[in-house]
């Protein structure tokens, strides 16, 4: 007879030497000797590998008997393992996931396996695996083991970054209110197959004609890994400018009728430092001087060719008017006899900014004279 292993098995394993034969003789005459076909000669044989085995027994007298036994062996114990594969081949479907599984397949040797893992599982397959190396034996009801060793990978983590387009001074937008933002995203890991959700509806990778504001996008890569980013566009503030004139006595932006004293004042802030002026009398300083009554206006351009347009009219007085008249006495004189000084000279003012000095040529200060000799009179106004 054979020692005999789970399974029915003469040997405990495919390949193993742990298979014996007992055997058992009777009768003849006692004294016998054994010649084994592996070339034994005790009754009784062990650690035998799989195989056919013969015996010839002699007893004292040389009578013979001739028995032949089989010993069987469980088939190889083999095992086989293979991974949940996500697009782009990795087994895990993002960096850092946990969402790896391993198939284990068991066959031959003894049924009644057991699994030891590295991690510690116990189980034929495994799941919720992060990236990295698993390996497990396998033994089977007889204690014949296997080991499998698999590696399960994962894509690189999904990176973005964003970069927005700048305008002198900095900023992201032009001008206060324009659209001409635009942000430049750069993606890499993960698995390609990016998609692209923006906060403003847009699903492309980059976006252009953007106002100011803060938008962000959130990346998915083709096995669902996401990475969100967000990023502010800057706008300058409004370009502003306002224009003041030089005021004289009344009110007036020009002191005298046609004269060319008048003078602007533009003050101009925000939109982006760097500003040129074109006035409509040809000018390009900010501010103008020398100028006659009329209306001027000024485009004011930024350095990033925002503009503002202002408008302001110079005023000026009517016309100084002057006119004398002078005492007539009968005969159309107006001195009454020679050599008298009854003459009188009314004087009339209108016009320019009244509040009106004057000096006569003969020192007077009034505006009008009396108790004059004959003779020619001026007046300055």
């Amino acid at each position: 007879t054979a020692v005999t292993y789970a399974g029915g098995w003469n040997v405990s394993c495919n390949g193993a030497s742990d298979g014996a034969i007992d055997l058992t003789v009777g009768g003849g005459t006692p004294g016998y000797s054994y010649t084994w076909s592996n070339g034994a000669v005790t009754e009784d044989i062990n650690s035998l590998p799989a195989g056919t085995y013969s015996v010839n027994i002699t007893d004292a007298n040389g009578c013979t008997n001739t028995q032949t036994i089989t010993l069987t062996e469980p088939p190889v114990l083999n095992a086989s393992t293979t991974a949940v594969t996500y697009a782009g081949g990795w087994n895990v479907s993002c960096n850092g996931a946990s969402d790896g599984a391993i198939d284990l397949t068991v066959g031959g040797g003894t049924p009644g396996y057991s699994y030891a893992w590295n991690n510690g599982a116990t189980t034929e397959d495994l799941s919720g695996l992060t990236a990295g190396t698993y390996y497990v034996t396998i033994t089977d009801a007889n204690g014949c083991t296997n080991t499998q060793t698999i590696t399960l990978t994962e894509p690189p983590v999904l990176t973005a970054s964003t970069t927005a387009v700048t305008y002198a001074g900095g900023w992201n937008v032009s001008c206060n209110g324009a659209n001409d933002g635009a942000i430049d995203l750069t993606v890499g890991g993960g698995t390609p197959g990016y998609s692209y959700a923006w906060n403003n509806g847009a699903t492309t990778e980059d976006i252009t004609s953007l106002p100011a504001g803060t938008y962000s996008v959130n990346i998915t890569d083709a096995n669902g890994c996401t990475n969100t980013q967000t990023i502010t566009l800057t706008e300058p503030p409004v370009l502003t400018a306002s224009t003041t004139a030089v005021t004289y006595a009344g009110g007036w932006n020009v002191s005298c009728n046609g004269a060319s004293d008048g003078a602007i004042d533009l003050t101009v802030s925000g939109g982006t430092t760097g500003y040129n002026y074109t006035w409509s009398n040809g000018a390009t300083t900010e501010d103008l001087s020398g100028l006659t009554a009329g209306t001027y206006s000024v485009t004011i351009t930024d350095a990033n060719g925002c503009t503002n347009t202002q408008t302001i009219t110079l005023t000026e007085p009517p016309v100084l008017n002057a006119s004398t008249t002078a005492v007539t006495y009968a005969g159309g004189w107006n001195v009454s006899c020679n050599g008298a000084s009854d003459g009188a000279i009314d004087l009339t003012v209108s016009g320019g900014t009244p509040g009106y000095s004057y000096v006569w040529n003969n020192g007077a200060t009034t505006e009008d004279l009396s108790g004059l000799t004959a003779g020619t009179y001026s007046v300055t106004v």
